[in-house]
């Protein structure tokens, strides 16, 4: 009779502590945001701000909005956003990929590229907006410190 009181007990708690509650990143935290600006005007609406922590294997991105302003946010609540040294790139739009008429000429120059069907990269005013260096880690220059608690930051892509 104790054997069973003492098994059920211990299913009913692992039921109880397995269960409920919220899921919290391990480690320390951080909060991070910002804007980006070209020549002093806001960036455009949509463009990516991607930062990636080598030492965890792990990429965050944030749109731009109207006002040129990013926030991250974690992809995955157990990760969050831990601090460490990022790698920052500044990308186009994910939308700049539109489809093509399997008849145009375009299309069939991409297939004998070996290109994804239906689709090429669009050339967008936005695109022009972001100097080819800030889309590659290799190239961007933009290595950061993100510390526990709130952090900014602002890049300027004119310079």
């Amino acid at each position: 009779m104790l054997k069973r009181v003492l098994i059920t007990s211990t299913v009913c708690l692992t039921f109880l502590v397995g269960c409920g509650g919220p899921v919290v990143p391990i480690g320390p935290q951080a909060q991070v945001s910002g804007g980006v600006t070209n020549n002093e005007k806001p960036g455009m609406l949509g463009i990516q701000v991607v930062f990636y922590h080598a030492g965890k294997g792990l990429t965050l991105a944030a749109a731009l909005d109207a006002q040129g302003k990013y926030a991250l946010t974690p992809g995955d609540p157990k990760v969050g956003i831990p601090v460490g040294s990022y790698t920052v790139t500044i990308l186009p739009p994910l939308d700049s990929i539109v489809q093509e008429s399997p008849t145009s000429a375009d299309y069939q120059k991409s297939m004998q590229a070996g290109k994804v069907p239906g689709t090429v990269s669009a050339k967008s005013s936005t695109d022009s907006d972001i100097p080819e260096k800030f889309r590659d880690a290799k190239t961007s220059g933009l290595v950061l410190e993100i510390k526990e608690g709130v952090n900014t930051f602002d890049f300027d892509l004119s310079k």
